[in-house]
């Protein structure tokens, strides 16, 4: 009997030349399955999480390889997009109004993970899923007051 170890995964234990074993990795927290690595020669399909081992006369070891899992941040009309981690924290920052009468307003869409959705600068706090954040603007308004006469009130 031929041993195999396996490392962050389901199945170890002695097996027989050319038993086949199905391995599973482990569910890590915050991470996601990339490939088995070790003696993969023996391994039916070493990027997939759940696969088999066609034993050889020989103890196999494998381990089982993780990245962080990260998500989508999309802010339209400003900088910050890219992917991240659960937890992590990311300044965004509204990009210059599109026309010169205009002025930053509050960000809309997922804005419960934002610290202040009325400032041009906010922090996003990453949750375990994607997040979609536009920035929005306003047009810029001054008050004309008229005295002894009519006509006043607030105009761009």
């Amino acid at each position: 009997m031929a041993g195999c170890g396996s490392i962050s995964g389901s199945n170890s234990g002695p097996y027989t030349n050319g038993q086949q074993v199905a391995i599973s990795a482990a569910t890590v927290g915050g991470k996601t399955f990339v490939a088995w690595t070790g003696d993969t020669q023996y391994v039916d399909n070493a990027s997939s999480a759940s696969t088999t081992v066609t034993m050889p006369a020989q103890a196999v070891s494998l381990t089982a390889t993780y990245v962080d899992t990260t998500y989508a941040l999309t802010v339209t009309y400003g900088n910050g997009s890219q992917s991240y981690t659960n937890g992590q924290q990311v300044m965004i920052y509204a990009s210059e109004p599109p026309d010169s009468g205009k002025v930053f307003d509050k960000w809309i869409g997922d804005t419960q993970y934002l610290d202040n959705a009325s400032s041009s600068i906010a922090t996003v706090t990453m949750p375990a899923q994607a997040v979609s954040l536009t920035a929005t603007y306003v047009d810029i308004t001054y008050v004309l007051t008229v005295t002894s006469g009519t006509g006043g009130g607030s105009y761009t």
